[in-house]
């Protein structure tokens, strides 16, 4: 990591962080803590990452690798646990180094990945779209299952006549609400999948708004087989 540029750049998989030296209150090694540092959960050897709350430094966001090494970045939204090969040559060059200053301001960045459908869910309606259309595709599923015992036969719509089709097997009637479920899971995925496109959170809205009007359609099917 080059010092010569007055900002520390963070890097673990999809997470990057650029720190300006403005940016930083201070630098420690995780040793000078009066009281030994609660690493995350599920931390296991060579991966320390993930997020705590500490009673004195506030949050604290590991990206480490060793827990003998742990250096501390003191920022000013928060506090970031790292492990560099040479911890002790690490804090001593920062020291040194941000006494430099710069002559142009360089502005923080932080990119965080994030998982499509825990944005789309914090979006007004979708909680309710999403979760009404899967419990009325369910329902329709679990009542064909009800029916489809006292069902001899079943007629699986018109002809070209107008007529109704041949009766089939009353099993059969399972295919309208799979069909259903088949629609309900392809409209869920092309709503993750248009949601981060310009508009796309309408556009993901009226998908699976869709998957609703679906159910009642398939719903007004089964009745009229009946």
């Amino acid at each position: 990591m080059p010092f010569c540029n007055p900002v520390i750049g963070l890097r673990w998989g999809l997470r990057f962080i650029d720190l300006p030296y403005d940016q930083i209150v201070d630098v420690a090694r995780a040793e000078e803590l009066e009281t030994p540092l609660d690493l995350p959960r599920g931390a296991w050897f060579g991966s320390l990452v993930g997020q705590r709350q500490d009673a004195e430094l506030d949050k604290l966001e590991f990206m480490a690798s060793d827990r003998d090494r742990l250096v501390l970045l003191g920022a000013r939204d928060g506090v970031y646990v790292i492990s560099p090969a040479d911890a002790q040559g690490f804090v001593d060059t920062y020291k040194r180094e941000s006494e430099r200053g710069s002559l142009r301001p360089i502005k923080p960045r932080s990119v965080l990945p994030s998982f499509v459908l825990a944005e789309a869910w914090g979006e007004p309606r979708v909680p309710a779209l999403l979760v009404s259309g899967a419990v009325l595709a369910l329902t329709l599923l679990v009542f064909v299952a009800v029916l489809t015992p006292q069902l001899e036969a079943v007629s699986l719509g018109f002809g070209a006549d107008g007529k109704p089709l041949e009766p089939v097997a009353g099993v059969q009637l399972f295919l309208l609400p799979a069909l259903n479920l088949f629609f309900y899971m392809g409209n869920f995925v092309l709503g993750l999948l248009v949601y981060r496109e310009t508009q796309g959170i309408r556009l993901s809205t009226i998908i699976w708004a869709a998957s609703l009007l679906t159910s009642l359609l398939f719903l007004a099917a089964i009745l009229f087989s009946l």
